[in-house]
């Protein structure tokens, strides 16, 4: 029987994938207040589908031996893995710092109290996902044809559409998303050669926890 090699990468796909499912499963026997608050029975599926998706495009399409490995922009969505770290935990950092200033806090719907779920569900679910198949797969895959700045837009724009269905009666909450959707995409295509989607990912799991007042509910 042959040996099957796992390296760092599908490692941390599993890792992540595991997470996900963990919370499907037990979310709303662990964490009832939150499941409920946040309507998860209909979203966590939905984040489930797009990262499976995610990840069958760079198994299928984008990896070593895949329909576009020549020449292609995709490969490792970690980058090197070492200094992948580096980009997700700087970027983690900076957006959750600047984020807990007043001018740019957002009020979320999060329970009092319910910290640890709302970390865990932003960091390796909304984040991770979003990340994933916005920037990773739909950027790179429209930038070849349309070019990097339409790309940004395009790839945004679509992130901005799939969150309508939470925030479609506030416009201006929508554009906002647009707006940070365009500024994700460029430090994706700024830094993806060495650092995969760790930078953006860093970035949107701390600007989420950063609006939702992580400090504030984990003492309530």
């Amino acid at each position: 029987m042959p040996r099957v090699k796992i390296g760092l990468t599908q490692a941390a796909f599993g890792a992540v994938l595991i997470v996900q499912l963990f919370f499907l499963v037990n979310g709303p026997a662990l964490f009832p207040s939150y499941w409920q608050s946040q309507g998860w029975d209909t979203w966590l599926p939905i984040y489930l589908t797009l990262t499976f998706g995610a990840m069958a495009f760079s198994a299928f399409v984008a990896g070593p031996r895949g329909a576009f490995a020549r020449g292609s922009p995709f490969g490792d969505p970690f980058g090197f893995l070492p200094l992948f770290a580096v980009l997700f935990v700087t970027g983690f950092l900076v957006a959750f710092a600047l984020f807990q200033f007043p001018p740019f806090r957002m009020e979320l719907n999060i329970p009092r109290g319910d910290a640890v779920p709302t970390a865990l569900f932003t960091v390796f679910v909304v984040a991770f996902a979003e990340e994933l198949l916005f920037r990773w797969v739909v950027l790179q895959t429209i930038a070849p044809l349309m070019g990097d700045l339409a790309a940004i837009g395009v790839s945004s724009a679509a992130w901005a559409f799939f969150h309508f269905a939470a925030y479609g009666e506030l416009p201006l909450t929508v554009f906002f998303v647009f707006l940070i959707g365009l500024a994700l995409g460029a430090v994706f295509l700024m830094s993806r050669k060495f650092g995969g989607i760790g930078l953006p990912w860093g970035i949107h799991a701390g600007w989420n926890l950063g609006v939702a007042g992580i400090l504030s509910v984990a003492g309530g």
